[in-house]
């Protein structure tokens, strides 16, 4: 599944886009490429799978796996239309977002 977002609770939960690693990467030096801030809640390994980053939720688990679901649905050679990133911009800079995030923070704080 590469390229960008399929929708908008992708975006919020997982990031924009998918992070794949660089194939044949092992253990600590797994590399996403595509230059993204901090660590990938998810990421893709080539011909391996995909796995979450220690620090996601239960809501990005559930995200992973709708997408994974998606996914398998999805013929091959289907057109599918993607968010842009100018889309995933927006979602992920709203201001109602950045509240949200700021209550998952405080909520976890101990």
């Amino acid at each position: 599944m590469r390229g960008g977002s399929l929708y908008p609770d992708h975006v919020i939960f997982l990031g924009a886009g998918v992070v794949e690693a660089r194939e044949g990467a092992l253990g600590a030096a797994f590399d996403s490429e595509g230059g993204r801030d901090g660590q990938a809640p998810m990421l893709l390994l080539p011909r391996l799978g995909v796995v979450l980053h220690r620090s996601t939720n239960k809501s990005a688990d559930a995200m992973a796996q709708c997408l994974a679901d998606v996914a398998a649905r999805i013929e091959p050679g289907a057109v599918i239309q993607r968010l842009s990133s100018a889309q995933e911009y927006e979602l992920s800079h709203w201001e109602a977002e950045k509240y949200r995030q700021t209550l998952g923070v405080r909520s976890a704080a101990p």
